[in-house]
């Protein structure tokens, strides 16, 4: 299982998005919505967050949470049309702005070309509105900066803009600067370079639950696995947030199928992802249908063929095939 590294940022940040301005007793609410969501029960996160619309003061925050669990849904038109309400009720946040900016981008390769193009568009002019609002919040200007950079110009892509927030972004936040260069020398096949700028920001440590899983993740892509897994290990040191709770506990799957490479410890591998699992019911999650084969293969491992065969089967009884990457992997077993 491949996470491509930083290359679906703007996806998983989504599946992981925060907001600061809520009130105390709205914030219980989410929580409660976030963890429906978590143990596979959508219908239970939609209502509690309906349940916010009903209350003027937590109106807008009530439709943002509805776009954001459709986004995590991948059900993108419904997602458009609950930001698009919550815009309408000033004044926006740049939360809601970055995430409607979210919403647009993941609409869009869901879109007929001129319409993914329109919406390409529509994103980028919402992450410039967040980044007016809040010209120093690094994970908008974070977010902003790959879209330029990775976007052809007409899309709204472009380099000058995007090296300027880069330039930005090594002020405010070094680690978040270097973290994306040593994804652009791994994308320029600079393998030796990106390994060596890695090195020199572990060592200096983190400060973002984010950053570090995707060195982390970078190492396990090259096999340096031993360099992989004590940050893995170490994701639990952050306070689990609306942004790096995915993250933090994507790592206990990381680390379980980084123990089962070459057999180093498959007891504690299967350990590992039955918590992520026990954490992490969403079947909508890019890793759920990994983590259930990666279960799978761990068991049959330790010579546990009937319960290989079980998780096996409930893959099948399961909607996988929208996974292409896993329903690829999946099928070759046979």
């Amino acid at each position: 299982m491949k996470l491509k590294f930083l290359a679906s940022a703007v996806l998983v940040a989504s599946v992981g998005f925060s907001s600061v301005s809520v009130l105390a007793n709205e914030m219980d609410a989410v929580n409660q919505g976030f963890a429906a969501f978590d143990q596979g029960k959508p219908q239970e996160a939609e209502a509690i967050f309906t349940k916010l619309i009903d209350s003027p003061e937590h109106k807008s925050q009530g439709l943002m949470y509805l776009g954001w669990l459709y986004l995590a849904q991948g059900k993108t038109e419904s997602a458009i049309d609950y930001i698009e309400q919550a815009l309408k009720v000033a004044p926006n946040t740049a939360e809601e702005l970055t995430l409607s900016g979210d919403i647009y981008c993941n609409h869009a390769p869901r879109s007929s070309m001129f319409s993914a193009l329109k919406m390409a568009k529509k994103c980028i002019a919402q992450y410039e509105e967040a980044l007016k609002l809040e010209p120093e919040n690094v994970d908008v200007l974070m977010t902003a900066m790959q879209f330029y950079l990775a976007a052809p110009s007409f899309a709204g892509g472009s380099t000058e803009k995007g090296n300027i927030l880069l330039e930005k972004l090594k002020t405010l936040s070094p680690e978040h600067a270097t973290t994306y260069k040593v994804a652009e020398l791994d994308r320029a096949k600079k393998t030796d370079e990106a390994l060596a700028l890695a090195d020199e920001l572990t060592k200096k440590g983190f400060n973002s639950a984010t950053n570090q899983y995707m060195i982390a993740h970078f190492y396990r892509d090259k096999k340096q696995y031993d360099k992989a897994l004590p940050l893995f290990a170490s994701m639990d040191k952050f306070s689990e947030t609306t942004r790096s709770r995915w993250f933090i506990r994507d790592s206990l799957l990381q680390q379980g199928e980084i123990l089962m490479i070459d057999n180093r410890d498959v007891a504690q591998a299967i350990k590992l992802i039955e918590e992520y699992k026990q954490k992490n019911k969403n079947s909508g999650d890019p890793h759920y249908f990994w983590s259930t084969w990666s279960l799978a293969k761990a068991h049959k491992s330790a010579g546990n063929h009937s319960k290989y065969d079980e998780l096996v089967a409930q893959i099948e009884s399961e909607d996988y095939e929208d996974n292409k990457e896993f329903s690829k992997q999946f099928e070759s077993r046979k």
